[in-house]
């Protein structure tokens, strides 16, 4: 039987050798895929409240991890130095791009979970293969692209806290931030246009590939999301990351130096004295 007389949906497996793996397929788009993203739909609901309605409460909590603070002191005899840097307006920036991810990653478990349902146990549907075609991948790739986006701009946040303090005073506050999620949606829209183009669907065969799926600009931006979105924003977390360790341990160790110094010359006056 062809597939335009079977009309849309998958094929169906009739040999018993195949069922388990039919099975297991309908298991895994109708229960365990919704399930899954349904807990990611709570979860991410869940920061959202938080981050909108529990100002007071985030003030003891998670301020505590993404305020930057550094005291350095050194003393001597003929001058005082002290060196004091804070960001206040950095917890302000912190709620916007958490807010801004939790939002990101709701819709697109949102997404997920709905295209568990229309591959299972809706995949009969005409209206669901609609949705999972021209809604799903095209906007499930743009809430991904600027969910990731968003963590690199994190990062960034970080390191410019840390490698320039004058910077930091005006680039970690909230209208910067706003700013930088309204850049991130549109070049994520903008990025991810190809993604609301390779599948139609048909009423007699289903979802079936356009020509532009098998173009080679196509196949070529595949590749360069890939790159960008995958092992480049890997790669850049990484390093990144590596890069807040080492400056806090050198921190760290400055501040030991420091007061082993202070320390010393304590004891000095005092026998002097």
């Amino acid at each position: 039987m062809s597939a335009a007389d079977r009309g849309p949906g998958p094929a169906p497996l009739a040999e018993p050798e195949h069922r388990p793996a039919a099975t297991a397929y309908l298991f895994g788009y109708s229960v365990l895929i919704p399930v899954i993203s349904a807990l990611g739909v709570v979860g991410n609901a869940l920061n959202l409240l938080v981050l909108t309605h529990g100002r007071r409460h985030l003030r003891h909590s998670i301020y505590v991890y993404f305020t930057f603070r550094v005291y350095f002191t050194c003393e001597s005899r003929r001058h005082s130095v002290r060196v004091y840097f804070t960001c206040e307006s950095l917890r302000h920036s912190v709620r916007v791009y958490f807010t801004f991810l939790s939002l990101a990653d709701l819709v697109t478990c949102l997404l997920v979970l709905f295209s568990g349902i229309a591959k299972g146990v809706a995949a009969d549907s005409v209206w669901w293969q609609l949705f999972d075609v021209y809604l799903h991948l095209g906007c499930g790739a743009v809430s991904t692209t600027a969910s990731v986006a968003t963590v690199v701009m994190v990062t960034v946040e970080r390191l410019v806290t840390i490698s320039r303090s004058r910077l930091a005073r005006w680039y970690c506050t909230r209208p910067v931030a706003w700013r930088v999620c309204r850049v991130i949606v549109a070049v994520s829209i903008a990025f991810n246009i190809p993604y609301f183009l390779p599948f139609t669907v048909d009423a007699d065969d289903g979802i079936r590939p356009t020509a532009f799926y098998f173009s080679r600009y196509y196949q070529v931006h595949n590749w360069v999301r890939f790159a960008v979105l995958g092992v480049g924003a890997a790669l850049f977390l990484g390093v990144g990351n590596l890069v807040l360790l080492v400056s806090l341990r050198r921190s760290c160790a400055r501040r030991r130096t420091l007061l082993s110094q202070r320390k010393h010359w304590e004891e000095r006056r005092l026998k002097v004295a």
